[in-house]
């Protein structure tokens, strides 16, 4: 047997999830997520550094560093629609090794260009280019895990997998003002940047640290993950899932949840110091963040208490709120001007985004368990399992790397903003008009109660019954 693959994978069977099943799962779930906590960290590294490039590179201009937060947001939206339906064509593990490995190319080259203190923005837009590879593995990350578990525990594995890995989003914006003022000189030898306030710096310090973390967890990847050999899918199978409406529908939905979360989280930083300078409100940016990424699986407790549509209805209008209510804290906008209420109100978003990548998952795995509920007397139960895996998996991968592409407006929005008036009022219309495009689609496609509503299925005596995914595994 080849190293990390297995060949017989049965994770609906009690027997063999209580003989080994569980324990190999919860193995390949721990490093799947140290693998993605420090893709994440990767992905938002320039959201962290941006700030401190303000005072160290006065030659860029903000729209410039507004922008350097958004370019790896573009790459990654490109780089998951690939990265989604990989795993189950080459393995989890060998995927997941690979995707971590290359990590070292923008974290090893953003250290050299930070060393110079005067490399171009060409080079510098290149590379955050590049840090769009850590946000990639999210997709695959996703897609590969839904196939370890059972249906009864999917929903939490995918939302404790993407809760603690995404939380590398706030952990770097937390971790960079620490990082760089290290005086590590005598291990890397270059010379510190000064701050205008006379603080010695040394940028560099972020992504070589980041590097030899990231080494160290490919070692582990490599000796600890496993490929499952049952689940493995061709690309043309996965791709029939582009035909279904509902995988299009769930990219808008999803693409405004987690699009808002990583999308703000990159703007926030730079948000913060132009409206609030001097004031320290940039340094508190990783606890949006953080909020979205802690409420991200109880967006999987409450759709199982309130349905996932109505859920996900009840958090595109929070975020609106949210949003509008920024208005009266921030300088210039209507209002006096409030760190303290402004971030008060972002806070209320994160959060809201965070609860809607939990429901917007909920309703993909619904989706498709209504669709195969539906045809439990067409098929073998086996037959129909494989099939809702391999469905479920690409498109959970798929609308993964949709919702970066919103998230890659976000910043250039604000930045455009900025630009018009001084003020946020422009991008707070536009980010508005996507929430109410999303609640619009929720309610006439996922709550209404008509035929075009796929968690509908008739029963025995004709009705309408709604279904969701907790319990399709059950044998007929």
């Amino acid at each position: 047997m080849k190293r990390g693959k297995i060949e017989d994978w049965r994770p609906e069977d009690p027997g063999f999830w209580a003989a080994g099943g569980r324990r190999i799962a919860m193995r390949n779930m721990v490093w799947s997520v140290i693998s993605l906590t420090l893709s994440s960290c990767v992905w938002m590294i320039w959201s962290g550094l941006a700030v401190h490039l303000r005072e160290t590179r006065p030659d860029l201009a903000d729209r410039r560093l507004f922008w350097l937060t958004a370019l790896p947001l573009i790459s990654a939206s490109i780089l998951r629609v690939i990265y989604a339906f990989m795993a189950p064509i080459w393995g989890g593990r060998r995927w997941t090794l690979f995707s971590t490995a290359i990590l070292l190319v923008p974290l090893l080259w953003m250290a050299s260009a930070l060393a110079e203190g005067d490399a171009s923005f060409a080079s510098l837009a290149t590379i955050a280019l590049l840090a769009g590879l850590g946000g990639a593995i999210f997709a695959s990350c996703q897609a590969n895990l839904s196939l370890f578990f059972p249906q009864r525990l999917k929903g939490m594995a995918i939302g404790v997998n993407a809760a603690i890995g995404s939380s590398g989003v706030g952990l770097i914006q937390l971790a960079i003002p620490f990082l760089i003022a290290l005086d590590l000189s005598g291990l890397h030898g270059f010379p510190a940047q000064l701050l205008p306030s006379g603080e010695r710096v040394w940028l560099i310090n972020a992504p070589l640290i980041l590097a030899i973390l990231v080494a160290l967890t490919c070692v582990g990847v490599y000796f600890q993950m496993n490929d499952l050999a049952s689940m493995r899918f061709s690309l043309r199978d996965q791709l029939t899932v582009l035909r279904n409406k509902h995988t299009w529908l769930m990219c808008v939905l999803y693409t405004f949840a987690f699009g808002s979360f990583i999308g703000f989280a990159a703007a926030f930083p730079m948000v913060a110091a132009t409206q609030f300078p001097g004031q320290g409100l940039a340094s508190l940016a990783f606890l949006g963040a953080t909020l979205s990424a802690l409420a991200r699986p109880l967006g999987t407790v409450f759709s199982a208490k309130i349905g996932s549509a109505r859920l996900t209805l009840i958090v595109f209008l929070t975020m609106a709120g949210g949003l509008w209510l920024s208005l009266l804290f921030t300088p210039g906008s209507g209002g006096s001007g409030s760190p303290a209420g402004f971030l008060a109100s972002y806070s209320l978003l994160f959060i809201g985004a965070g609860l809607g990548i939990g429901s917007t998952t909920e309703m993909i795995l619904d989706i498709f368990a209504a669709h195969y509920q539906r045809r439990r007397g067409h098929m073998p139960h086996g037959e129909m399992m494989r099939g809702y895996l391999r469905d479920s998996a690409a498109t959970l991968g798929f609308t993964a790397a949709a919702g970066t592409l919103g998230a890659f407006f976000m910043p250039p929005i604000f930045g455009a903003s900025l630009d018009r008036d001084g003020t946020m009022t422009q991008a707070v219309w536009w980010f508005s008009a996507f929430y109410g495009a999303c609640m619009l689609i929720t309610w006439f496609w996922y709550l209404a109660r008509a035929r075009r509503n796929p968690f509908l299925i008739r029963d025995a005596k004709g009705g309408w019954r709604r279904v969701d995914h907790h319990n399709l595994a059950d044998p007929p």
